[in-house]
């Protein structure tokens, strides 16, 4: 997870359409960090939607990428929906595991 902030971009296929609104370890799990985004509602997130880090150009901040390949049309369950200025978020909870070399 090296470089993901709190607040960063959350892109779909390119388009921004969220933040993270935390990072955490995830307790009593080895090496497994627990990324919450917010996305906007009409995002068409899917059971088969993924997410990536992907890097920002020279800069190299980075963002988490989502993406799908289409495999499933069934929609998860988000977290927890809010009204913010107007626009509905919904929250996801992502699993990241840390990758040690051999």
């Amino acid at each position: 997870m090296a470089g993901l902030k709190v607040e960063a971009p959350v892109r779909y296929r390119g388009v921004d359409v969220g933040r993270v609104e935390s990072i955490r370890i995830e307790p009593g799990v080895a090496g497994r960090i627990n990324i919450r985004i917010g996305v906007q509602e009409d995002t068409p997130i899917t059971k088969s939607t993924y997410a990536q880090l992907g890097y920002q150009g020279v800069t190299g901040l980075a963002y988490v990428a989502l993406n799908d390949e289409g495999a499933s049309k069934e929609l998860p369950r988000p977290k927890a929906a809010s009204r913010r200025a107007s626009t509905c978020v919904r929250r996801f909870s992502i699993r990241a595991s840390t990758w040690s070399p051999p």
